[in-house]
């Protein structure tokens, strides 16, 4: 291996360092890094590939790598969201849309139900959960768009049909937007070789299988009008697990996988597929599974929860 080529190795392997350690070490001010970063570059390209240039290599490595990750410092950390606010000013840019979302009774579902009535749409929910949507149709009534609940199981093929050719049906066969959000975490606390495999199966079938059955049913519509957006709700667990949730992590891990797969698939085609990552919101599903492990203390949850986040960065 030549100097050249082993110098731009050692560089890679930094950077990839830097991406890595950056969670582990404490907030450094990003003018330092890029002044450090400068600084070893200048020494790597001059003293060519002697011992100090590869530590100049190193060090000019992890501090992009640092930077790269684009860590956010204490003081932009935001705050744990408990509630969606609305204005009334909101944008009406979906305004006459139709949009599904799943599981939007509740938490973040429930948010963005009510951003996109505010919005003007038309908002259609499918959810188990008959009376949290009952209570979230009189909270949206004052509201431009509409909304409207239907109980759906939505690991149902037959289910799912039903509810999207009614929705289909009432809208000329028009569907704009499909948010897949629903999610539901079973397996809290059970490592894999202790895990039932009934409770594997319900995980994956309302997490991911539906996704697979909502976006089936919803693509040819979106793809006739050569126009659509499916958004698949994702989590961190996907990309950086916590212990105890395999089938929970397994789902996010492959509604990740399977969004890019979509994406490659419908993007020529006028259709954009995209995941979002939350990260851990305050919501009902949430509160429950932190109550659990903590004897019903949802403060003292909370409180060991926000340390742990604090200090994993």
């Amino acid at each position: 291996m030549s100097n050249s080529s082993g110098g731009q190795v050692l560089v890679r392997l930094s950077v990839m360092l830097g991406l890595r350690l950056c969670w582990y070490l404490p907030i450094i001010p990003r003018y330092s890094l890029i002044s450090v970063s400068v600084v070893c570059v200048v020494i790597t390209i001059v003293r060519a590939m002697s011992t100090a240039s590869l530590v100049s290599a190193t060090i000019a490595g992890v501090s992009l790598g640092y930077l790269l990750s684009r860590r956010p410092s204490r003081a932009e950390k935001p705050e744990a969201v408990t509630a969606i606010h609305v204005s009334p000013e909101s944008s009406t840019e979906h305004e006459g849309s139709v949009i599904i979302v799943t599981g939007g009774a509740n938490g973040i579902g429930s948010g963005i139900c009510r951003a996109f009535v505010a919005a003007g749409a038309h908002v259609w929910c499918a959810d188990v959960d008959e009376a949290s949507g009952r209570m979230l149709s009189l909270a949206l009534e004052e509201l431009p768009g509409t909304f409207k609940f239907q109980a759906c199981d939505v690991a149902s093929a037959a289910a799912v049909t039903r509810f999207v050719d009614a929705v289909a049906a009432a809208h000329d066969g028009r569907i704009d937007v499909l948010v897949n959000n629903v999610g539901v975490q079973l397996d809290d606390g059970h490592p894999l070789h202790t895990l039932d495999e009934a409770v594997w199966d319900r995980v994956l079938a309302i997490n991911l299988k539906s996704y697979f059955l909502f976006s089936k049913h919803c693509l040819p519509r979106m793809l006739t009008a050569r126009h659509g957006v499916v958004v698949n709700m994702a989590s961190v667990q996907g990309l950086q697990s916590q212990g105890g949730i395999p089938a929970y992590a397994a789902s996010k891990g492959a509604i990740l996988s399977l969004t890019r797969q979509m994406a490659m698939d419908y993007a020529a085609h006028g259709v954009r597929v995209v995941a979002i990552n939350p990260g851990t919101i305050r919501t009902p599903l949430v509160e429950k599974l932190l109550a659990a492990r903590h004897s019903g203390d949802t403060t003292a949850a909370w409180q060991v929860t926000s340390a742990r986040f604090e200090l994993s960065k």
